[in-house]
């Protein structure tokens, strides 16, 4: 396990599995899909743990919103950097999230992945949360970016 670098697939969702799992494999970091936040225990004690991708998807094995699963995630991980997945318009979902996990003690930035915020200083703040699509991952012209973004994001690999 010395140097693996899990990202964590909460709400693992087909499109997660099937296209963010083969990019974050090929970027360097070992996917992680669980079912429940306590499965990272002792993952995350080892600090192996970077970051955790959740599906904005309606349908989950929880049976909890995508909100839900976030809550109990930055409840027991404050530190913890988060994106989100999405199959929706990235347009639409920006600010619903980003009102949806703001809090007292959270100003959530929710930053679309895309060119306008490639060099977003916030990248990588805990309270910086980007946002992606499927076609981020999936098309190879937007991999390139994707990478940059999640690279600076969740921290390259050593």
């Amino acid at each position: 396990m010395n140097g693996t670098r899990y990202v964590v697939l909460a709400r693992p969702h087909p499109f997660i599995a099937e296209h963010m799992k083969k990019f974050l494999s090929e970027q360097g970091y070992t996917p992680l899909p669980i079912q429940q936040i306590t499965e990272l225990e002792g993952l995350a004690a080892q600090g192996t743990v970077v970051g955790a991708v959740i599906s904005t998807s309606l349908t989950s094995v929880s049976g909890e919103s995508y909100v839900d699963d976030f809550r109990h995630l930055r409840d027991k991980y404050p530190d913890m950097r988060v994106m989100f997945a999405t199959l929706g318009n990235p347009k639409d979902m920006l600010r619903p999230i980003a009102r949806a996990i703001s809090s007292d003690s959270l100003d959530a930035n929710v930053l679309e992945v895309k060119a306008a915020n490639q060099y977003d200083p916030s990248i990588g703040a805990k309270d910086t949360f980007l946002l992606v699509h499927k076609d981020c991952v999936a098309k190879p012209e937007a991999i390139r970016m994707t990478a940059a973004m999640v690279g600076r994001h969740f921290g390259t690999k050593d």
